[in-house]
């Protein structure tokens, strides 16, 4: 049987499988007559010597190198896959950004406060506080209002979730033709308040009788 010369890289037995099969390992067992003895060498720059290989031994040769193929393969894309999963995994998905108090807004003029139908009322509006160093302005702005009506107004004691008896009155809120009013108090007190809350109250009447002193809109003088 005519041999074939083979050549390969050396490779660490203990590193890499199929290399039981590699071609100068191969060659050292089964050509004792050309080839005495396999050096390992490290480094693939290092040129392997030529070997004389029986058919048999070249063919397991050339099945060990295509095993040692495969798994480097194998070895690859497993470490990209590794490398891409921890970069995904390192930008964080955006986390919505947290809801801002819809009660209170800041101005030029001073702390804007929402003012709330009562339910099955169609107005609605804003306070306006503005703090002066001896007084503070409470302005009502309301649009939704019957034409030509008139309001009681005043300052509440607590909130509009828990009610409580009147502190301050305001101006009467007088919607014009088209249902708007602007109503502007300046009092001689200090805002905030020390040890308590105060909420504004547009009453459904001009005065305090009956169904008249009933809520039609609120809105709490805090955040």
């Amino acid at each position: 049987m005519t041999s074939s010369p083979v050549s390969a890289r050396s490779v660490r037995s203990s590193s890499w499988p199929g290399s039981a099969f590699c071609c100068g390992a191969v060659a050292a067992r089964r050509c004792p007559d050309t080839y005495s003895r396999l050096e390992l060498q490290a480094g693939i720059n290092s040129r392997p010597a030529p070997v004389t290989c029986s058919g048999n031994a070249t063919t397991r040769c050339r099945a060990g190198l295509t095993s040692v193929r495969a798994w480097v393969a194998v070895v690859a894309f497993a470490v990209c896959a590794a490398a891409c999963g921890a970069t995904s995994g390192s930008s964080p998905s955006p986390s919505p950004s947290p809801e801002t108090s819809s009660n209170v807004s800041s101005s030029p003029s001073g702390l804007i406060f929402k003012l709330s139908p009562e339910p099955g009322v169609g107005a609605a509006g804003t306070i306006t506080v503005t703090v002066a160093p001896a007084s503070t302005t409470v302005e009502v702005k309301v649009t939704g209002l019957q034409a030509n009506s008139s309001h009681v107004s005043h300052i509440h004691l607590g909130s509009c979730q828990q009610r409580g008896g009147i502190a301050f009155a305001l101006k009467p809120v007088v919607a014009d033709g088209q249902g708007e009013a602007d109503a502007k108090s300046t009092l001689n007190l200090v805002y905030p308040p020390a040890g308590s809350t105060w909420y504004v109250v547009v009453h459904a009447g001009p005065d305090m009788q009956g169904s008249n002193a009933s809520y039609l809109l609120c809105g709490n003088l805090f955040s």
